[in-house]
């Protein structure tokens, strides 16, 4: 085989190999653009992606610190060696706990019911913001004005959280992973019996 001929072999195949990722992207820009205007979070899963619209009008402070977090603007304390980072808080951290027929946790930097960032956030909790939907994303917390990093995602309406947690977020896209990550077996503790971990959390603004 000559040196050209060689030469447009390579190239034809590359083109080939590289067409389908191509497309794959053109096809999640094309969704992109589909989004109504908003701030969204997508959670790249070792079980798939699902993305938030933030409500940052309606709990802005909540959803502040949540971005902040999440990009890695934001110091915060790790819980098990005691030093101060400012590296991307979600990234890496697993589900640490699904209620069934729930909701599931995370956002817990040492992946327990009491890891958090080292400070706490005041609550926004409004009254047109329920927990009538499936998909509903909120600041965990042990008590009033007491969150910090971890979520939860209901699974089904829930009214009774209503006035408990500060609801920043709806899931819009991927809710169907959230539901695969919730049957996941669970110990006495409601702990996942295998790791479901986020790889990373990327915040996209739709103009």
């Amino acid at each position: 085989m000559s040196r050209a001929i060689r030469y447009v072999f390579i190239t034809v195949c590359l083109t080939a190999v590289a067409l389908p990722a191509g497309l794959g992207n053109a096809y999640a820009q094309a969704i992109a653009r589909a989004r109504d205007p908003g701030l969204y979070a997508t959670f790249e899963t070792s079980m798939g992606n699902f993305v938030v619209l933030l409500y940052e009008q309606k709990a802005p402070k909540t959803v502040e610190n949540f971005v902040a977090l999440a990009k890695g603007t934001k110091t915060w304390t790790d819980p098990t060696s005691g030093r101060k980072r400012q590296d991307p808080l979600y990234d890496g951290l697993k589900f640490y706990n699904i209620t069934p027929r729930l909701s599931i946790r995370t956002g817990s930097p040492n992946n327990t019911d009491t890891g958090g960032p080292g400070f706490t956030i005041l609550d926004e909790i409004t009254r047109d913001l329920t927990f009538d939907q499936p998909g509903r994303v909120a600041m965990f917390n042990t008590g009033p004005n007491t969150g910090g990093s971890q979520l939860l995602i209901t699974l089904r309406p829930a009214r009774f959280l209503d006035g408990k947690f500060t609801i920043f977020g709806q899931v819009v896209e991927g809710m169907e992973v959230v539901e695969t990550i919730s049957q996941i077996a669970v110990d006495a503790q409601n702990r996942p019996v295998i790791d479901v971990t986020i790889r990373k959390v990327t915040i996209d603004r739709v103009k």
